[in-house]
């Protein structure tokens, strides 16, 4: 997004394009020292862009690969060993985050992004890890680490870097995509550590495969799948 279509001031539009400052994105990513330290934008100016970029709605977006039936056995046959009954509400869709982002457009995004994933249906996934990780505060099942997923990952988080959310708790050098089962959202984290312990111990490795990318929206505290 343009800065201009969102500020109707030229002379703050020009100060700022000297600057190198051309999308909504930079613009947010300045503070208000920032703002001040530009040539030719004072306190005035600098309060308008702030109160502007208020004004401005951001979407949380997940890029995520969805994996096949066979995979969803798998996982719900784990899940039974530690769970006496389903969690209420809980239905098991295998998928794997490959990146969280804050997005302005998301339309303009889906339609630019899109066609980097065309054909990565039926790509395997090598899973060769289970149990619980602390980091990422969930029972997990990791993808071996030179498999044809991180170069989706990869692929995924280079798009529009500037978009992506660094909420990892690994942050984002340490993270590693994975595909979850139980998180401190169905339980407590001791509670996690003895559960996992148990899948870890019954887990053998397999091959699943990508089904398809999708796009997910969070609308409050609900995702909302994108056709």
């Amino acid at each position: 997004m343009k800065i201009e279509e969102l500020l109707g001031c030229s002379h703050t539009v020009r100060c700022l394009n000297k600057a190198g400052i051309e999308t909504v994105e930079q613009l947010r990513k300045l503070s208000e020292k920032d703002l001040l330290a530009i040539r030719g934008v004072g306190k005035v100016i600098t309060r308008d862009v702030l109160a502007a970029l208020e004004t401005v709605p951001v979407h949380r977006l997940f890029i995520i690969a969805m994996l096949d039936e066979k995979t969803a056995d798998y996982c719900r046959r784990l899940c039974d060993l530690v769970l006496p009954e389903p969690l209420p509400g809980f239905q098991l869709r295998p998928h794997i985050t490959l990146a969280t982002l804050d997005v302005l457009d998301v339309d303009e995004f889906i339609a630019e992004s899109r066609p980097l994933f065309q054909g990565m249906e039926k790509v395997p996934v090598r899973f060769e890890e289970a149990g619980f990780y602390p980091n990422i505060r969930s029972i997990s099942i990791l993808p071996r680490k030179d498999d044809p997923l991180m170069d989706l990952f990869e692929k995924a988080t280079r798009i529009k870097p500037e978009y992506l959310e660094k909420y990892y708790d690994a942050g984002p050098e340490g993270y590693l995509p994975h595909l979850t089962l139980l998180h401190t959202g169905h339980m407590d984290e001791e509670a996690l550590k003895e559960k996992g312990a148990v899948i870890q111990n019954h887990f053998e490795p397999f091959t699943g495969f990508i089904e398809k990318i999708e796009y997910s929206l969070l609308v409050g505290e609900e995702q909302f799948q994108i056709i």
